[in-house]
C-alpha cells in the first residue's frame, strides 16, 4: 500500500511540474496587455518575466515617466522594449511634429 501512495505522490508532483512548465512556456514569450477593456497578446523581444502582464495602470505609469523625464531619459525610455511594442501596437501614440503634417 505504501508503494501505491508513493506512486500517487510522484504522479502528483509530475503533474504539478508539467503544469508549471506549460505556464512558463505560455507566459515567457508574450506580453499580455489589459487596457481600456481590451486584451492584447503580442510577442516579447526576449524570454523574461519582466512586463509579462501589463495593465492600464502600468501603461499610465510608463507614459508619466516618459513625459516627466528629460530629453536623454525620454530617449532611453523610447528604446525600452515595452515602450516600442506598445507604440507599434498603437497603445501609446506619440504626438506628430509639425514637420510630419
Amino acid at each position: 500500500m505504501d508503494n501505491n501512495n508513493q506512486s500517487s505522490n510522484n504522479k502528483s508532483y509530475l503533474g504539478f511540474i508539467t503544469f508549471v512548465i506549460i505556464v512558463l512556456l505560455a507566459t515567457l514569450p508574450f506580453h499580455y496587455v489589459f487596457y481600456g477593456g481590451v486584451f492584447k497578446v503580442f510577442p516579447k523581444d526576449s524570454l523574461t518575466f519582466k512586463d509579462t502582464f501589463v495593465t492600464e495602470n502600468d501603461i499610465e505609469k510608463l507614459i508619466e515617466r516618459h513625459n516627466s523625464a528629460n530629453f536623454w531619459d525620454q530617449s532611453s525610455i523610447r528604446n525600452e522594449s515595452l515602450y516600442k511594442k506598445l507604440t507599434e501596437e498603437g497603445i501609446i501614440v506619440t504626438e506628430k511634429s509639425k514637420d510630419d503634417e
